[in-house]
């Protein structure tokens, strides 16, 4: 339960439909912090309940049904403007994340009040990077780096978020375009606060590798994966008008066909060609279709 007389160093959101992993993430924290106040909103998509012993963090559980990602982490969202809850910096770890002490050593040390960060993410039990990128330690990120951004390693000042409000429900997993809420939220993180990320490769903590890569992903899989992160990709570099990185991404499409085809991974090259298809299709649908409908909305 919230305490509404306190300033929480951070707010953690965290959405599930499985409950499994939940209770490491759980033990993570209680284990590992002492050196922040912390409030973790969990939305329970499942049909049971979690239990929630004393880790000395302030919970909120918000069950609901089975619904996209964008959409859940809003339920929380909003719980949070309802309630005029208190904190510096809010991030939305995964359900199956985990802690170690050194993020909160590095946080309480490095992380200042109304700036925005990006941080590592390591894959679990390796010295791999979930999604490696070109920038320097320090380096100030504006909109154009969204290529360096995830919803897992957003940290986000509570001013920035009441501007922002809320991840666009035709984005995420289980929506409209199965991804770029990443992007698009970053983005307007950064066009409506006018301001910037600063990326710290200090503050990490562990997400499990990927389950599986391309060679050994069947051919169906491939295709869904490619053209659900270039749909939604697209989709949100167009709303936001950035168009030229949006053809830059469909082109680059082309270029992993020829690269595929000339080191014979036909599957991948044929996958690779489509999601070109696909991204083109969508700049086009795009300003035939859903830049009227968000004009309409917005107005």
């Amino acid at each position: 339960m919230k305490n509404s007389d306190k300033i929480y160093d951070l707010c953690c959101i965290t959405t599930f439909t499985n409950s499994d992993s939940v209770y490491n993430l759980l033990d993570s924290l209680k284990y590992n912090n002492n050196q922040l106040s912390i409030i973790f909103i969990f939305i329970n998509q499942t049909e049971s309940d979690i239990v929630l012993p004393n880790y000395h963090i302030d919970f909120c559980i918000i069950k609901t049904s089975r619904t996209s990602l964008s959409k859940a982490r809003n339920n929380a969202l909003q719980y949070l403007f309802k309630n005029n809850i208190l904190y510096t910096h809010l991030m939305f770890p995964d359900d199956d994340s985990s802690f170690s002490p050194d993020f909160f050593l590095c946080y309480k040390k490095l992380i200042k009040s109304n700036f925005n960060y990006l941080i590592d993410v390591y894959c679990i039990g390796s010295t791999n990077i979930f999604k490696p990128n070109k920038y320097k330690n320090h380096q100030k990120l504006t909109y154009i780096n969204y290529d360096a951004a995830m919803s897992v390693n957003m940290i986000i000042s509570q001013k920035n978020i009441y501007k922002t409000n809320y991840f666009d429900e035709n984005l995420g997993v289980g929506s409209r375009f199965g991804g770029g809420e990443d992007v698009d939220f970053f983005i307007r993180v950064c066009k409506d606060n006018i301001s910037e990320f600063e990326y710290v490769k200090d503050i990490y903590y562990y997400h499990p590798s990927p389950n599986s890569t391309y060679s050994n992903l069947s051919f169906k899989k491939i295709l869904k994966r490619f053209i659900a992160y270039g749909d939604g990709t697209i989709y949100a570099l167009c709303k936001n008008k950035m168009y030229l990185p949006a053809a830059y991404i469909s082109i680059r499409g082309l270029g992993g066909f020829f690269i595929s085809l000339i080191t014979f991974n036909l599957k991948l090259s044929i996958a690779y060609l489509v999601s070109f298809t696909t991204r083109v299709l969508m700049i086009f649908k795009f300003f035939l279709i859903y830049e009227r409908l968000n004009n309409k909305y917005n107005d």
